[in-house]
């Protein structure tokens, strides 16, 4: 069933299809390792494969509190087998949220 957590790993099945893990295999999460905003360029770096790469939004503002401007990115797997979503930003952006959206929200 869909919420059922069938691996006991704290997400349901649903959940596990977002994240691109498996629902059988507890050791199989999805997990952001890596954040990085340089310059003019945003990664995210996570492990496993979204099956949307829109599943993935990133958020910029050029102050806490401010308005948050969506970022549009793509997603590319390293040899490393990470996957990475890349974006490249307005320089007066200076603080950025990670966001996985569930099935069906809107942006």
């Amino acid at each position: 069933a869909l919420g059922a957590d069938a691996d006991g790993d704290g997400l349901k099945a649903w959940e596990e299809y977002l994240a691109g893990s498996s629902p059988a295999d507890k050791t199989s999460i999805f997990k952001i390792i890596g954040f990085a905003a340089e310059g003019e360029t945003v990664e995210v770096a996570f492990s496993g494969e979204l099956p949307r790469p829109d599943f993935l939004v990133v958020r910029g503002c050029a102050e806490l509190g401010g308005v948050e401007t969506t970022l549009d990115g793509a997603v590319t797997t390293r040899e490393d087998s990470v996957s990475v979503w890349r974006a490249k930003v307005p320089s007066n952006l200076r603080f950025f949220r990670a966001c996985i959206l569930e099935k069906g929200m809107m942006r």
